[in-house]
């Protein structure tokens, strides 16, 4: 008997979920996406923004991460004036 007779039709099982994209993640998620120390994280980044906060969970959204890491980029090379 399958998975789908025990269940009947029209039950979704969890390998019927679609994968849902991630709007947040958690501290220690975001410090691994910019490839730093949860440490580093806490103390380099996370003072400049903003948070979710619900009770004890703190998470970061990620367009928020993506604003800092914008924001706080600088070029390595100057930049090159064409010559008219």
């Amino acid at each position: 008997m399958g998975t789908h007779d025990r269940l009947g039709a029209g039950v979704m099982t969890d390998h019927d979920v679609a994968p849902v994209p991630r709007v947040a993640l958690t501290r220690a998620e975001a410090a691994a996406s910019l490839g730093m120390s949860l440490d580093s994280f806490e103390r380099h980044v996370q003072p400049d923004l903003r948070m979710i906060r619900r009770g004890s969970l703190r998470l970061v959204p990620i367009a928020e991460l993506e604003r800092w890491a914008d924001e706080s980029a600088e070029r390595t090379l100057p930049i090159r004036r064409q010559a008219a």
